[in-house]
Protein backbone atom coordinates (compact mmCIF):
# COMPACT_ATOMS: atom_id res chain seq x y z
CA UNK A 1 0.00 0.00 0.00
CA UNK A 2 1.35 3.36 -0.94
CA UNK A 3 -0.96 5.65 1.08
CA UNK A 4 -1.99 5.96 4.73
CA UNK A 5 -5.29 7.39 5.94
CA UNK A 6 -4.62 8.62 9.47
CA UNK A 7 -7.29 8.94 12.19
CA UNK A 8 -10.22 7.48 10.23
CA UNK A 9 -13.61 7.76 11.96
CA UNK A 10 -16.41 5.21 11.51
CA UNK A 11 -18.68 6.25 8.65
CA UNK A 12 -16.16 8.59 7.01
CA UNK A 13 -15.27 7.97 3.35
CA UNK A 14 -12.09 6.08 2.57
CA UNK A 15 -10.18 5.29 -0.66
CA UNK A 16 -11.03 1.79 -1.84
CA UNK A 17 -7.55 0.75 -2.99
CA UNK A 18 -3.91 0.99 -1.99
CA UNK A 19 -4.53 2.69 1.39
CA UNK A 20 -3.75 1.57 4.93
CA UNK A 21 -6.39 2.87 7.34
CA UNK A 22 -5.29 3.86 10.87
CA UNK A 23 -8.00 4.39 13.47
CA UNK A 24 -9.04 4.31 17.09
CA UNK A 25 -12.50 2.97 16.17
CA UNK A 26 -13.76 -0.03 18.10
CA UNK A 27 -13.48 -3.26 16.08
CA UNK A 28 -12.15 -1.63 12.88
CA UNK A 29 -11.95 -4.97 11.04
CA UNK A 30 -15.76 -4.89 10.94
CA UNK A 31 -15.49 -1.99 8.48
CA UNK A 32 -12.49 -3.17 6.44
CA UNK A 33 -10.88 -6.52 5.74
CA UNK A 34 -7.08 -6.72 5.72
CA UNK A 35 -6.08 -3.07 5.40
CA UNK A 36 -6.97 -1.52 8.71
CA UNK A 37 -5.20 -1.44 12.05
CA UNK A 38 -5.50 0.45 15.26
CA UNK A 39 -2.85 2.94 16.28
CA UNK A 40 -1.74 0.48 19.00
CA UNK A 41 -1.23 -2.27 16.40
CA UNK A 42 0.76 0.09 14.16
CA UNK A 43 3.01 1.18 17.03
CA UNK A 44 3.67 -2.44 18.02
CA UNK A 45 4.55 -3.33 14.42
CA UNK A 46 6.89 -0.34 14.11
CA UNK A 47 8.55 -1.20 17.42
CA UNK A 48 9.21 -4.76 16.29
CA UNK A 49 10.76 -3.60 13.03
CA UNK A 50 13.08 -1.21 14.91
CA UNK A 51 14.27 -4.03 17.19
CA UNK A 52 15.04 -6.24 14.16
CA UNK A 53 17.06 -3.50 12.41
Amino acid sequence: MSRILDDWRAGAPVPLLDTLVLTNADNPSWYFKGRVMTFDQAIQLASRSEVQS
